[in-house]
């Protein structure tokens, strides 16, 4: 029988690779607020939360844990600006970093004792300025590896470890479906990255598997950057 494993905002283009990718392997429990939507990229289960409202999760998390106990757990949620003017800080805290705390709270509070991996998918942007980028998006995920870390160390008696993927930028979709301007700014990260290529969803997908796998059962609190190497080089290359 296969393992149990939830994809929290498995409704993103993200979250449907990670289906195609692990479903292979495991039972997926898709969590999102679209799922009445959705149509099943795989054999995976879709069940509605609102993960802008952590207060509303006791219910039909217990619900999920009793009928599917997880295995593991991918946080893959975005907060996404529905309206121009708005409490975006606020809203995204609760979405991206309330909402998960309260998931993994619960869960402890039932004592799963199948759970033996969290794992979170994060942004360069915690530690990596992007003007371009609204100051509650950088806040946001600085929460985020706080959460990881305090998460790793904060488990009490239970064994799973929490790590986290940082992303920088990274193919969702061939290369050819972006814009111009698009595709001439992944050319320009490839040429800088030490690896000579671009980072895609079947790469994010295979790393995450091997985070949910009892082969990295002893890795814990670890933020890894999944760039091919370019956040480390490049405050050197523009000096130079």
């Amino acid at each position: 029988m296969k393992k149990n494993l939830w994809i929290v905002g498995g409704g993103s283009a993200i979250g449907n690779r990670l289906t195609e990718k692990l479903s292979a392997q495991y039972q997926i429990i898709s969590l999102h607020r679209r799922a009445e939507c959705m149509t099943a990229v795989a054999d995976e289960i879709h069940e509605a939360i609102d993960l802008a409202d952590p207060n509303k999760l006791l219910d039909p998390i217990t619900r999920l844990s009793q009928l599917y106990p997880p295995s593991g757990i991918i946080f893959g949620q975005r907060y996404r600006p529905l309206v121009e003017f708005a409490d975006h800080f606020s809203l995204a805290l609760k979405t991206e970093v309330q909402s998960s705390a309260k998931i993994v709270e619960i869960l402890q509070q039932l004592e799963i004792e199948q759970l033996s991996s969290v794992v979170f998918l994060t942004s360069v942007n915690h530690r990596l300025i992007n003007k371009q980028l609204p100051l509650w998006y950088h806040l946001t995920k600085s929460a985020q590896v706080s959460l990881v870390k305090y998460l790793s160390v904060a488990k009490e008696s239970q064994k799973y470890n929490v790590n986290a993927i940082e992303l920088g930028s990274f193919l969702k979709y061939p290369l050819s479906e972006y814009s111009e301007r698009e595709q001439h700014w992944f050319r320009t990260l490839k040429e800088h990255n030490p690896m000579n290529q671009l980072i895609n969803l079947d790469q994010l997908a295979d790393f995450a598997a091997f985070l949910i796998s009892d082969a990295a059962s002893v890795i814990n609190g670890q933020i890894m950057s999944l760039d091919g190497g370019i956040s480390n080089i490049f405050q050197e290359t523009l000096i130079g």
